[in-house]
């Protein structure tokens, strides 16, 4: 099984889509799945970006590339046609929150867009795919700029604690381990739950610090860090999961 695993997106979701098909060209491979660790920029509606984005949108107007999904391009619809793998994401702290709650379902994964090819993982829930169990938790620790963001794109205890008494192989979050990449920074929760729950591997985005290797005392979890999508350069990380192997891009 091939995974694909993107880290902050910001909007540049076709860009993301299109790398990874083209991956599948060079290597003759197949994806079976894509995983994206939070900030994918779901912002429908530009009325409703938040100061942030607002900003950034001056220089980058794929920013709101999410628009082109909710409202299907030809080239969305192209993708698509040519890419058999579905997409996954965790919140980060830069998402339309009241849109995905529209959206959401009683299952722990749920569609954002009409193509139905974009599935946002509930946080403190655990989904199945070929019997590989993915969990997830999106935003931010509380303590990680408090009062900045709305309540969605923070952390929630409660989240956290379903996800302790689950097993799981694979744990996706936009936050990282307490410590892990800054110090003084990052949540307790993950931690725990990495130290309790033991999956087999766990990876995180948010920081713009190089993509690295991280290590958690007790913890035999392979954790990874990746940072934004370089989608001039167009590459994606890789876990092939029969194989045990993760590259990065």
């Amino acid at each position: 099984m091939e995974i694909a695993i993107l880290g902050d997106l910001h909007g540049k979701i076709y860009e993301a889509l299109n790398a990874c098909r083209q991956w599948e060209i060079k290597t003759g491979k197949q994806l079976d799945l894509i995983l994206q660790l939070g900030d994918m920029g779901i912002w429908p509606f530009e009325e409703r970006i938040d100061k942030a984005t607002k900003s950034h949108l001056k220089k980058d107007p794929l920013e709101l590339g999410f628009k082109e999904f909710y409202n299907p391009s030809e080239r969305v619809k192209d993708v698509f046609s040519q890419l058999k793998a579905n997409l996954i994401f965790v919140t980060g702290n830069h998402e339309d929150f009241q849109y995905l709650k529209e959206c959401s379902t009683e299952s722990p994964i749920f569609p954002v867009e009409p193509s139905k090819r974009l599935f946002c993982l509930k946080n403190g829930q655990v989904y199945t795919f070929n019997k590989l169990r993915i969990a997830g938790l999106g935003g931010l620790d509380e303590q990680n700029r408090p009062g900045r963001y709305l309540p969605e794109a923070y952390i929630h205890e409660k989240d956290a604690e379903k996800l302790l008494k689950e097993k799981f192989d694979i744990f996706i979050s936009h936050e990282s381990p307490k410590d892990a990449c800054i110090q003084g920074i990052g949540s307790e929760d993950i931690t725990r739950i990495l130290k309790k729950c033991q999956p087999a591997y766990a990876f995180f985005a948010h920081y713009s610090n190089e993509p690295q290797t991280i290590t958690v005392p007790g913890c035999k979890t392979k954790i990874y860090h990746l940072n934004g999508f370089n989608y001039k350069k167009g590459l994606i990380s890789v876990l092939s999961w029969e194989k045990k192997e993760f590259n990065y891009a």
